[in-house]
Parts: C-alpha cells; structure tokens; sequence
C-alpha cells in the first residue's frame, strides 16, 4: 500500500491557500474586452439574439463566463470563484500530466 505523503500535501493546500488570499485580494478589473464577452452570456439566456455574436470571438470564454455566472452568482466574487477554481484545475491537470510524462521518460531511461 502507498504511504501518503502528508509533507507534499501540506505544501500543496498551503500555496492553494496563499495563492488564493492573493487572488482574492485585490478586486476584479472588468476591462472593455471583458464586459464585450460579458454581453454574450445574455445570448446564451436567451436575451439577446444568436446574430449579435460576432463570428471572430471565440466560445470558451463566455461558456465559462454563462457557467461560472449560474454557479456562483451574478456578481464579480462569483467570476472570481470560477475562474479560480478553474485555474486551480488547469494547473492541476497540467502537473499530472507533467508527472505522467516524467515518470514514463525516467522509466525508459533506467
């Protein structure tokens, strides 16, 4: 059986958890680009129409923007709730794949 190692861990909550005092810290600055992908989550509430979209903008951010608004609230903590956690994840996703990587390359060295 693995042991867990209780070392790596706490590490790991305690930058989560000053990566997150920082990130909390300071409020959300909504930039002109930013509140445009803001508008397209009233496409998505059916507001406004399908042909106001403009086809040079991509989609992810006003998925996440629609989703993040009906998780958390319709208000700037909660986009900062989302896109934190959804960072957390992106970096967390990064480091598995990162480790997977490594530990097939040093098995194939030795």
């Amino acid at each position: 059986m693995k042991k867990i190692n209780y070392k790596f861990w706490g590490i790991s909550i305690g930058l989560i958890v000053l990566l997150g005092i920082f990130y909390f810290k300071y409020s959300l600055i909504v930039s002109p680009d930013g509140s445009d992908y803001y508008s397209y989550v009233r496409i998505f509430d059916g507001l406004d129409p399908f042909s106001t979209w403009e086809t040079t903008r991509g989609f992810s951010f006003p998925v996440l923007l629609y989703l993040f608004k009906h998780l958390f609230g319709d208000n700037s903590l909660g986009l900062l709730i989302g896109f934190f956690l959804f960072h957390l994840l992106l970096v967390g996703m990064g480091a598995l794949i990162l480790n997977t990587f490594l530990k097939e390359y040093n098995k194939g060295r030795s």
